[in-house]
């Protein structure tokens, strides 16, 4: 197993916007991958150096834009 934890499912981020007091738009996307086969394993099955990797699949994906004002 990992020893990595998993992320969490919501987070909080902050981030510094330029433009002082005026309104922006910031465009966020995101996708949601998923690998039928965990690399993990196919490295320990066959070795890092046979180059098999699982292929990606895109499961689904979205994108915004967010007006940003001054606060």
């Amino acid at each position: 197993g990992s020893s990595e934890s998993p992320a969490p499912l919501d987070q909080d981020i902050q981030l510094t916007v330029p433009g002082g007091d005026e309104a922006t738009t910031l465009h966020v996307s995101a996708k949601l991958l998923y690998r039928k086969v965990d690399q993990f394993l196919l490295n320990f099955l066959f070795g890092e150096d046979s180059g098999l990797t699982a292929p990606v699949t895109v499961m689904s994906e979205d994108e915004a834009t967010i007006r940003v004002t001054a606060g």
